[in-house]
């Protein structure tokens, strides 16, 4: 079972241990060839990256480092991905 990151008492699921979902979308600017993934619910993750690899590897090592950042310690978190054109 997950909590989803935005809903009222996520932090408090968060202190009991409760995993936690951020959302996550993803899409590729073709001028700049690039990946570029922010998330609705998690305020403050916006990345980028050449490839779609190095995008997921940065919006796990970000989410991490906001969640961190906003409960003071760490947690389990899952992403659910949402590609969009």
């Amino acid at each position: 079972m997950f909590y989803k990151i935005g809903v009222p008492g996520w932090k408090f699921a968060a202190k009991l241990g409760i995993k936690l979902r951020v959302e996550v979308e993803i899409a590729h600017d073709a001028e700049a060839d690039v990946f570029i993934a922010l998330s609705p619910n998690l305020r403050g993750l916006v990345v980028e990256a050449e490839t779609f690899e190095d995008l997921l590897s940065e919006v796990k090592n970000c989410s991490d480092a906001l969640l961190r950042e906003y409960l003071g310690h760490r947690v389990t978190f899952q992403a659910s991905i949402r590609v969009i054109q």
